[in-house]
């Protein structure tokens, strides 16, 4: 049964329950056994050791292994037990944040357990809420957790704050009628639903679903079947670690067959592929991955947002499509009233959000009809003013105040003088409040069309009453309603002799006064942001639960298209009735998706998906929760979010604010920058270390270094060189370019062709120092040691190179990034170590060098650079022609 699409009635006669006695003990024993406890079932957990398993069940651990592996059988245990250590490092951290992941599902079950107010063979029980059944009949006031899926038996005057599930910025007025089939959820007013809160009045409602069942129950289950997207950076560095993995066995295998095939001894030509395959591992490129996206996490911290997942700092860089919501992101989540019409005047009313600061404009203080439509404003109102800077209440009831307050009227004042006497509440069926004061008059508020039936005049700027003219007051509404303000109608009625007000009193002789018209402001830096992220070649999708036309309003006034076409919307039911196909040619071309339902959300985020974006996805409440799993980029709202939206993203915004999204983006892209400089810094001197090894075999020489030595290379120039990357500044008109796509590899045609350049020149100047130092000193070990220094020097040199690609090594700002000379100067002073100190020599196999044999060592490294000067000038020049 579609429970709000029937009566209440006969939904008590479906359940078999009665409204005023409840269910029986015995009805209770038996439908526990028949539906279970009223709580979700937890997610299936993988056992720890496979957990564990899977953070190593990757090609780039792999690698790294067997070069722990391989560096053990050289006996080089340090460098293995670093080795080791990074893989486990890796493995610890994979680990912790899907388990963070996994709590969050189990956060979510928790959210059910609480206690209710239950009607049983006739008397009111305090129970668990774990302990409710199909059939149970449950008292809700103000305040209260709603415990299950309900349809509402009785109200009075009840409203429920249905945001975690649905997303609607304001409090929903329930009532009791039947709605029709096709009601989306975040419209049916005669149920209530898990885990959202009774925020006003009170109701009886009979339990129609439970645990796994709830429409929390259903949202739990989505998350439970929406995997973990791998990110870009994770999936290219993947097949980057397969690609490098077949590399080293088949120049492995070509290594040992030419050596087998000469007669060379097996056992030394083993011993030589291992240490071309040790050359070839870039061991420090994980290490180095994690240390530039926690700096870059770091940096994104300073902009209030907190990274969960390390990945997600090169992802967001990559971010194509941000799919946003309104209220309280794009918004300030404060009502605020724009527009005050009455009877012979329109009046803009300044300021935004709650700050009091602000006027009624255009003449609008002088009009009295606008002085009556902000009095009855502040009276008809459940608000309460705490102090100067708070006030608490439902945001239209705020709005109302402070409007008022603009308008030079005091509430507290007002409620001292004009004390009240009776009141009726807000009701759903009525869609009006009205408030008797001791001046005898009564205050009326509520819908346009509820209301204006009842009046007979209206009241003119000077205060003197016309002849209604409802056909106009119809058309500003409807005028008002088009921008997507939410519009109030006021009235009052003098001279009431009456102690307690009825419905009779306000349904006949009112005077009209005027109307406010209201929206939740859009934030200025949140606008700003949107322009920004249209100059970067980034697509804004609204995606609320609000309604379409306030929505499309908002959307329009931040410019959310970026150009001056109206926005596209399309609302909840639409979207339930299209078909996969047909939702994905619609996400291209729609701007605003409004009235969404959780599932709906899960489904636009995968639409936007099959057309190869990298798709952000911004939520709070538990409905957003399997969209934001879903995305490549789930970011979750610090402030207003539920702590399972938190747990379910990859970024927390600690200020709540699209405009921290947009920063974010900027040091996403800063960090993929660094992370491609180092990346091109970095292979060029592993694919060399291997191309020389491969070659010395296959020619018989002498190998210019040994395994021991190429560990040192790769281990300690990556920590004092390659980490100082992390620190480099964004470069200006960052947020200018277009989105990487999803399919661009990590390394460009002219990244890959720089690393060519720079491996074989490398490799040239490597085989020259070794025969030159060789001949002038007839010593192998110094030889060795001069190659060594070669290497270590181009790479700092190349370091410094790396931070631009056009301009010269010696026209870049060496001082700009200071970590970088720091690095240099302790890696030097390594170096001097490495070939000096007695331990070091013994440990790596070196000797020291003369003055002629530094010469030579730094005329290689200087050979490289300036071919590279040369690639770099020829890229200059190159540009100059075609502009």
């Amino acid at each position: 049964m579609e429970y709000y699409s029937e009566t209440a009635d006969k939904v008590l006669a479906e359940l078999k329950t009665n409204a005023n006695r409840g269910l029986t003990a015995e009805d209770v024993e038996a439908r526990q056994k028949k539906y279970g406890a009223n709580a979700l079932t937890p997610p299936k957990m993988p056992s720890v050791a496979k957990r564990l398993f899977d953070q190593v069940n990757q090609p780039l651990l792999y690698v790294l292994l067997l070069s722990a592996t391989l560096a053990v059988y050289f006996g080089e245990y340090i460098d293995a037990s670093v080795i080791y250590g990074v893989v486990a490092v890796n493995a610890l951290m994979g680990f912790y944040q899907e388990d963070k992941a996994l709590k969050a599902l189990m956060r979510l079950s928790q959210n059910v357990r609480m206690f209710t107010n239950v009607l049983r063979d006739g008397q009111v029980h305090h129970i668990l809420a774990e302990e409710l059944v199909p059939g149970d009949i449950v008292l809700l006031y103000s305040g209260d957790k709603v415990p299950a899926d309900m349809r509402l038996i009785t109200v009075a005057d009840f409203k429920a704050d249905e945001a975690p599930l649905t997303g609607e910025s304001v409090p929903v007025a329930k009532q009791i009628e039947a709605l029709k089939k096709e009601t989306p959820l975040g419209d049916r007013t005669c149920m209530v639903f898990a885990s959202t809160y009774a925020t006003f009045g009170a109701a009886k409602a009979v339990v129609t679903e439970t645990g796994d069942n709830t429409q929390m129950g259903k949202i739990a289950s989505l998350i439970q079947k929406t995997p973990d997207l791998k990110t870009p950076l994770t999936l290219k560095i993947e097949a980057f670690s397969q690609k490098l993995l077949w590399l080293i066995v088949v120049f492995s295998v070509i290594a040992l067959t030419v050596g087998v095939m000469k007669h060379v001894p097996f056992i030394e030509m083993f011993m030589s592929a291992v240490a071309m395959a040790v050359a070839a591992i870039p061991e420090g490129l994980p290490a180095a991955m994690t240390i530039i996206l926690a700096i870059g996490v770091g940096r994104m911290l300073k902009e209030n947002a907190i990274v969960r997942k390390l990945p997600s700092v090169e992802t967001l860089g990559s971010t194509s499509v941000i799919c946003s919501d309104k209220t309280g992101t794009l918004t300030q989540n404060k009502m605020t009233v724009q527009q005050i019409v009455t009877a012979t005047g329109s009046y803009t009313v300044s300021g935004t959000g709650y700050d009091k600061d602000g006027a009624i404009l255009d003449g609008g203080d002088k009009d009295s009809a606008v002085h009556w439509c902000l009095k009855t404003g502040a009276f008809c109102n459940t608000a309460a003013w705490k102090s100067a800077e708070k006030i608490d209440g439902d945001p239209t009831e705020v709005a109302l105040l402070v409007s008022a307050y603009k308008g030079g009227i005091a509430y507290q004042d007002i409620q001292k003088m004009t004390p009240e006497v009776s009141a009726i509440p807000f009701e759903s069926a009525y869609k009006y409040m009205a408030t008797l004061r001791q001046d005898k008059t009564v205050y009326v508020k509520g819908s346009v069309d509820a209301i204006l039936p009842f009046c007979t005049q209206m009241m003119n700027a000077k205060g003197g009453m016309i002849p209604l003219n409802q056909e106009q007051i119809l058309k500003n509404m409807k005028a008002l309603a088009g921008q997507g303000l939410r519009v109030l109608g006021f009235a009052i009625k003098h001279g009431v002799k009456t102690e307690k007000l009825t419905h009779a009193d306000i349904q006949k002789d009112l005077v009209f006064v005027g109307m406010q018209a209201m929206l939740d402001p859009p934030r200025p830096e949140a606008t700003r942001a949107i322009e920004k992220c249209h100059e970067a070649g980034i697509t804004i999708k609204m995606i609320t639960g609000d309604y379409g036309l306030t929505a499309v309003a908002i959307a329009k006034q931040m410019g959310l298209t970026g150009t001056d076409k109206d926005p596209v919307c399309l609302e909840g039911t639409a979207i339930t009735k299209a078909s996969d196909e047909e939702l994905k040619s619609l996400v291209l071309t729609t701007d605003v998706f409004a009235r969404v339902s959780p599932e709906d959300k899960l489904r636009l985020v995968k639409a936007i998906q099959k057309h190869k974006k990298i798709v952000a996805m911004t939520g709070d409440g538990v409905n957003d929760a399997p969209a934001l799993k879903q995305a490549n980029i789930g970011v979750a709202m610090g402030i207003t979010g539920t702590d399972v939206a938190k747990e379910s993203a990859d970024i927390v915004l600690m200020d709540d604010n699209f405009a921290t999204i947009e920063r974010a983006v900027e040091q996403g892209r800063g960090v993929f920058d660094n992370l491609v400089k180092f990346i091109i810094w970095t292979l060029p001197t592993s694919f060399a270390e291997a191309l020389i090894v491969f070659l010395a075999v296959v020619a018989e020489w002498t190998i210019p270094m040994s395994a021991g030595q190429i560990l040192w290379i790769n281990m300690v120039t990556t920590i004092l060189l390659g980490m100082m990357f992390s620190f480099d500044p964004i470069e200006k008109g960052i947020m200018t370019r277009k989105p990487r796509k999803a399919s661009a590899p990590i390394i460009s045609k002219a990244g890959a062709f720089r690393i060519v350049n720079v491996m074989t020149c490398l490799t040239i100047a490597s085989f020259w120092v070794f025969a030159l130092v060789f001949r002038n000193t007839q010593d192998v070990a110094s030889a060795r040691t001069a190659v060594v220094n070669t290497i270590v020097m181009t790479d700092i040199l190349f370091m410094f190179a790396c931070r631009s690609w056009y301009k010269s090594v010696f026209n870049i700002s060496w001082w700009e990034n200071k970590y970088m000379l720091l690095g240099a100067g302790v890696q030097f002073g390594l170096q001097l170590a490495f070939t000096y100190v007695g331990v070091l020599q013994l440990a790596f196999k070196t000797a020291p060098l003369n003055l002629t044999s530094w010469a030579i060592a730094l005329t290689g490294a200087l050979f490289v650079i300036l071919v590279l000067e040369v690639e770099k000038a020829v890229g200059r020049l190159l540009i100059k022609i075609k502009r």
